[in-house]
């Protein structure tokens, strides 16, 4: 098998694995956060979704890099550490969201006078999960050489072109 046959099915199964519970996400109907006998189940569509972008990832920059187990495991060890920080930003990113999109929607006069806040905390939100980003890189990035931290900057910038690793707000597609 040719290394661009490899590279097609691993996209594929990229696709497979994230395309999937992202689309049945999108349809669920969705009340007010934390409410309805739904919430439980976004939830756990919500970290599904979460471990097979790990999976997609972790997958990934295997074959980009041409890891073995042991080298992509603790890839996924330095990694962990900077999700579980981007996790608790996105929890707020989502909140301001929600608060935005109440505001938009309903005028609902609590959410009206806390857009201002909401705002500026999603651009201060934006820079810090940047901050993340740089960080998680150059930790990833120790130790290689040029040529395998190049392909990891290029693995990196298409999967988040592609995939992204802010999950989608399971609150529905209402107005943005």
């Amino acid at each position: 098998m040719t290394s661009s046959e490899r590279r097609a099915r691993l996209l594929a199964l990229l696709l497979a694995l994230v395309a999937a519970p992202a689309l049945a996400l999108a349809q669920a109907p969705s009340p007010e956060p934390g409410a309805g006998p739904g919430h439980g189940r976004r939830q756990e569509m919500r970290e599904r979704i979460e471990r097979r972008l790990r999976l997609a990832r972790s997958l990934g920059l295997a074959e980009a890099l041409d890891l073995d187990e042991a080298g992509t495991a603790r890839l996924n060890a330095i990694m962990a550490h900077f999700d579980a920080r981007r996790k608790a930003l996105l929890e707020w990113i989502w909140a301001d969201v929600r608060t935005l999109r109440q505001a938009a929607r309903r005028g609902d006069p609590k959410a009206l006078a806390a857009v201002d806040g909401a705002v500026q905390r999603l651009f201060d939100a934006r820079a810090s999960v940047l901050a993340i980003d740089r960080e998680m890189f150059a930790a990833v990035s120790k130790d290689m050489p040029p040529e395998q931290v190049a392909r990891a900057a290029l693995f990196f910038a298409q999967f988040r072109q592609r995939f992204g690793m802010e999950m989608p707000d399971t609150q529905g597609g209402e107005a943005r």
